[in-house]
């Protein structure tokens, strides 16, 4: 679920692959922006509480680890075929890595010496269209079926967590005393980070999913 550019595992010098740092500026980020809501609470001087309340929410949601500082793949995305662009329900071939991916899902120096082989003998100069192809076909750029799965598993997730505090706060006085737009304003920064913060804080470090090379014995 994180992405593969290596610029975006990597913010202001801080490398996010780690599992335990991503934990830390969750919850980090998440005890800031309560805080600073609660502090602002019935500041009347500029910045009013209003325009603290709304500056912060925004910057949690667009400007932070949520926003663009995730080193997630986007969850908006599609898969597509990789290899080429698509056009309609056809998708253009050109380069020899177009090919590779298309065929077997990998760019050119990454295919089989066999498969190389296959890709130099039917390879010919110019663009050409051929059918959506999205078996074989593998973009790391956007989420696959197993990634895919685990966003709809976090935001199932992110679903009872927000049914709890809503339940909590219907129930809570001590939540009331507090504005109502406030209230509203948290579970609604809540709604649109918590499926990402839960998958920030349980994806591991791919580092971790390398197999180990065999080490042969004398």
């Amino acid at each position: 679920m994180l992405s593969s550019d290596p610029k975006r595992l990597k913010r202001l010098g801080i490398d996010l692959r780690p599992r335990w740092r991503r934990r830390v500026i969750v919850y980090l980020t998440y005890f800031i922006y309560v805080g600073v809501i609660f502090l602002a609470e019935g500041r009347n001087v500029f910045p009013s509480e209003r325009v603290v309340d709304w500056f912060v929410s925004i910057c949690v949601i667009f400007f932070s680890i949520f926003g663009i500082f995730s080193p997630l793949k986007s969850f908006g995305d599609v898969p597509i075929p990789a290899g080429g662009r698509l056009i309609g329900k056809k998708v253009m071939l050109g380069s020899l890595d177009d090919w590779a991916k298309y065929r077997y899902g990998n760019i050119f120096d990454q295919t089989s010496p066999e498969e190389q082989k296959e890709l130099l003998r039917t390879y010919r100069v110019g663009n050409y269209l051929l059918p959506f192809k999205s078996a074989s076909g593998f973009d790391p750029r956007v989420p696959d079926e197993r990634e895919l799965a685990e966003i709809n598993a976090a935001s199932k997730k992110a679903l009872q967590y927000l049914l709890v505090l809503l339940l909590f706060s219907a129930v809570s006085p001590t939540i009331w005393q507090h504005q109502a737009a406030e209230i509203y304003l948290i579970l609604a920064v809540l709604a649109a980070t918590l499926s990402k913060a839960i998958v920030l804080c349980e994806e591991r470090d791919p580092r971790a999913n390398v197999e180990p090379e065999p080490v042969e014995q004398k």
